[in-house]
Parts: structure tokens; sequence; C-alpha cells
């Protein structure tokens, strides 16, 4: 194979040298051309200073040389376009001659392999004939013996009387042995029995192994003449593809000449596309420098929106000082709630000794719904301008979607503790009656008769409180932004009424709480202590991580919206 290649290498290089002296023949054509566009320029010429000097005879010759140049200039076109086509068919023939070498070699491969596979096969059949000789001999040999043993057998089969007066005088024995209890004499006798069965037993394997060692033989012999023939047809078709190989080195060789014409055209094309490369790098460095003014004009845009995010982030953070302000008022809100409360109870104590301005309370009582209907429209202005204010803030509204969480949460808290503290409340009230009742009972002489207005009056307040608070739970997004308004009028239902006086004058006297020492009353003002208390913590946890998070300021827009 290694002798075939170089061969083969050798065609190749002789194929190259032809196409060589092709490429410098294809040269030369095209000098020639190039020499008769000269002397046609030339005749050009020489027409033109033919017609200013207007001498017809030389005209003339000169139109004759013109047509004989146009005659050799379509003959070199002829000419050449034969070279190209004499190249593209050598291009073809080459490349079909080293596929077909390839399948030669191919082909040589898969013989070489089948000879393996032949000889291994051969090797391993003369192997099996080895071992079905022995077998055959050791058969023959044990044929020989079993013979030997038949041809005794029936030498003891002549003596048939004798054996028959054996057996009857061993039948003879066998039944006095049977009198007497023997039974030697029947063994031996089942004894010999059982050694003519296996004597017939050896006999028929004997003859089945012949049969065996005879089928061998056969298809042995068959294997053997299906090896040879494909031993034969192997080496047929190795001749074969030998003629093929030196059919196709033949036409290597020929080939080889227009490799060679080819490669000296590619060398100019190649010549040309370096000159192409240098001007794709050309282009590549005005590219680069494209891309590098491109780059900065991106990072004068990056800076312009860092810029921009840092005003978002700006804007958020005056929104999130606002959402602290706002839970600084909801804070101050509850104080005042509580504020409220312990005015409540001072305003019960007031409403024990002022029984008799009842009546006036329950004017109170509706100058406060006025007022809270005021305040509705005061809410329902501010919501009015919160909506212009929300949508003016839209883009703001995407960077406080968090504080929003935050607020919504606290929200929930104080509308869950409101509730409890309005449980608390109905509860107390409840309990209050109850005392209040036995108390009427007892002071039904007429000793303390304004007792019995102090609890319509409470009717009056508690209710009050309690509508209130079912419209700060319909509204509250509104109770976000009008918390510090709208909890103040809350905390103090009463104010500008007869009762704002004596809300402000000292505590009553100790004598006048005497009949609220109850265990019931202590209870009740320790458990509303207690949720005030898990309350106020609750908010100050909130409040505390909102405003580690958030500086304080942005006072301004806050008391916009009061306004």
């Amino acid at each position: 194979m290694q002798q075939a290649k170089g061969k083969v290498e050798e065609e190749l290089r002789n194929m190259k040298e032809i196409l060589t002296v092709a490429e410098r023949e294809r040269d030369r054509a095209r000098d020639e051309l190039k020499e008769m566009k000269k002397v046609a320029d030339e005749s050009d010429a020489i027409l033109k200073e033919a017609m200013s000097n207007v001498e017809v005879g030389k005209l003339r010759e000169m139109e004759a040389k013109l047509l004989e140049n146009d005659n050799s200039f379509e003959n070199l076109k002829q000419e050449f376009t034969k070279v190209k086509s004499a190249e593209a068919h050598s291009l073809d023939l080459l490349s079909q001659s080293k596929k077909r070498i390839q399948e030669l070699e191919a082909e040589v491969q898969r013989g070489k392999e089948s000879e393996m596979k032949l000889l291994d096969s051969f090797v391993a059949q003369t192997k099996q004939l080895e071992q079905t000789k022995l077998l055959l001999e050791e058969s023959k040999l044990e044929i020989t013996s079993l013979h030997t043993r038949v041809e005794g057998w029936e030498k003891h089969g002549g003596d048939k009387i004798s054996l028959q007066k054996e057996l009857e005088s061993l039948r003879s024995e066998l039944q006095l042995a049977r009198q007497a209890g023997g039974k030697h004499s029947a063994s031996k006798t089942k004894n010999r029995f059982e050694g003519m069965e296996l004597l017939k037993h050896e006999l028929k394997l004997a003859t089945e192994a012949e049969e065996n060692s005879k089928k061998a033989m056969d298809d042995l012999v068959l294997a053997l003449s299906e090896v040879a023939t494909e031993a034969s047809h192997t080496r047929e078709k190795l001749v074969l593809t030998q003629k093929e190989l030196e059919h196709f080195k033949k036409e290597a060789e020929k080939f080889q000449e227009n490799l060679n014409s080819i490669e000296d055209k590619y060398r100019n094309l190649l010549n040309v596309a370096v000159k192409e490369s240098d001007r794709y790098r050309k282009t590549t460095e005005r590219l680069r420098i494209e891309a590098e003014e491109s780059l900065l004009t991106w990072n004068a845009k990056e800076t312009g929106f860092v810029d921009c995010i840092k005003r978002a982030e700006d804007e958020k953070s005056c929104a999130l000082k606002e959402n602290s302000k706002l839970l600084e008022l909801l804070k101050t809100a509850e104080n005042m709630n509580g504020i409220s409360k312990q005015e409540t109870q001072k305003v019960r104590d007031i409403l024990k000794q002022a029984l008799n301005e009842a009546n006036v309370a329950k004017e109170a009582a509706g100058i406060a719904r006025a007022e809270n209907s005021q305040l509705k429209d005061v809410l329902a202005e501010k919501d009015i301008a919160l909506v212009f204010i929300t949508q003016e803030n839209e883009n703001l509204r995407i960077n406080e979607s968090a504080a929003l969480e935050h607020i919504k949460e606290l929200k929930k808290f104080l509308s869950e503790a409101s509730e409890k503290e309005f449980i608390v409340e109905d509860k107390e009230t409840q309990l209050k009656k109850k005392p209040q009742n036995a108390q009427e009972k007892q002071h039904k002489d007429g000793k303390k008769p304004g007792h019995s207005c102090s609890c319509h009056l409470k009717e009056l307040i508690t209710p009050h409180k309690h509508r209130d608070a079912d419209e700060n739970s319909k509204t509250p997004d509104k109770k976000n932004n009008h918390d510090g308004d709208g909890e103040s009028v809350k905390s103090d239902p009463l104010r500008g009424s007869i009762f704002d006086d004596q809300a402000e004058s000292p505590i009553a006297k100790p004598e006048d709480y005497d009949h609220l020492d109850d265990p019931e009353n202590e209870r009740n003002s320790m458990r509303k202590r207690a949720y005030l208390r898990r309350f106020g913590d609750i908010i100050l946890r909130r409040g505390g991580s909102n405003r580690r998070g958030q500086p304080v300021g942005g006072e301004g827009p806050r008391k916009e919206l009061s306004l």
C-alpha cells in the first residue's frame, strides 16, 4: 500500500508539472492578447492620423490590418475558452479519479480484511479437522473393541444349548437356593443380565458416534469447498482491483498536469485575495474608529441615564420621608386617641355631676355630627386634591411600592386595633351598665337622680364613635393622608360644646370616684392598658423599621396637603 501511495504521489506531482505548463501557455496567450490590444490601439491611432491626412490608400491598408487583428483576436478568444473548458474538464476528472482511488483503497482494505477472516476461519476449520480426526480414531478404537466383544458374544451364542442347560441348572440351583434361602446365586444372575444390557447400550453409543463422525466429515468437506471458492473469488477481485489501480494511476498522471496549471491559477487568485484582505483591513480600521465614536456617544447617554436614575432615587427618598412623616402623624393620632379616652373618662365623671346639662350634650352631639359632615366634605375635597397629586406622582409610585405595602400593613394593624378597642369599649359599657342599674335601684329614693341621665348620654356618645370608626374603615386610603386632621376631631367629639371648659378644669375629687372602685372596672382598665401597650409596641417597631431606611424631612408637602 505504501508503494502504491508513493506512486500515486509521483503521478500527482507529474500532473502538477503538466498543469504548470498549461498555466504558462495560458499566460503566453494572455500576453499575446495584450499585444494584440496594443496593436489595435496603435491601429486606431494610425487611423486617426490617416483621417487627418486624408490618405485613402493607407486607410484601406489599415482596415485590412484591423480585420486581420480582429480575426486573430477572435481566434485567441476561442483558444482561451477551449483552455478554460479543458481546465474544468481536467478538474472534474481529477476529482473523479480521487474518489475512485479512495474507493479502490477501501475495496483493497476490505479484501485484506476478508482474506484475514478467511485465514482465521481456515485455521479454525483445520483445528476442528484435527479434533474430528482424533475423535474418529478414538471412535474407531471403541468400535474395534465393541466388535471384539460382539464376536465374543456371538461365539457364546453358538453354545446356546449349553447355555440353556446352564440356565436350567441355574434355575434348579435358584429353586434350591430359594428353598435353602440362599440369595447369593440370584444376585450373580442379576449381575450377568445387567452386564448384557450395558454391552448393548455401548454398542448403540458406538454406532451413533460413527454416524456423527461421518456427518462431521461431510460438513468439513462442504466448508472447505466453500472456503476454496471464496478464496478464488477474492483472488479474482484482487486482480481486478490491481488492474483498476494501474488504470487510475495513469489517469492520475494525466490529471497531475492539469493540477499544476490549476495551482498557478489559484496562486494568482491568492494574490487577488491578499489585495482584498488589505482592503478589508482598512475597512475594519475605519469601522473600529466608528465603533469607538459610537462608544463615546453611548457613554454619554449612559451618564445621562445614570443622572435620571439618581433623580428618581432622590424623589423616592423624598417620598419615603413623607411616608415616615405620615407614620409619625399616625402615632400622634394614636396618642390623641389615648388622650381622648382619658378625656372620655373625665367626661364620664363630669357627666355624673352635670345631669341637668343633658339637653345641651344632645345639642353638642348634633353639632359634632354637623362637624363630622363638614369633615367629610373636607375629606372629599382632599380626595380630589389627592387624585390630582397622584396623577402628578405616577412616576414616583413605582418606586414607592415598598413603602405603600408597609403603610397598608400598618392600616391593617390600625383597623384591627381599632376593632379590638371598640370591642373592649362595648364590653366595658355592658359591664358598666350592670353596676349602674344596681345603683339606680339603690338610689330610687331620689338621693342621686342624675345617674339615670348619664347612661343616655353615654349611649349618645358611643354610637357617634362607632359611626366614625365605620367611616374610617370604609375609607382606609383617605386615612393615610388625613390622619392628623381626622383623628384630632375624633379624639375630641365634644369640642366646641359647653364641656370644653369642664374638660380643661382640674380633675374631680377622689370622693366622686368611690362608686367606681369596683374590681370589674379595675380589670377593664388593666386590659385596656395592656391592649394599648401592645398596639404602641407594634407601631413603634413598624416605625423604627421604616425610619432606619428613611431620612427625616419633607414637611412642606404635608402642610400643603393639610391646607
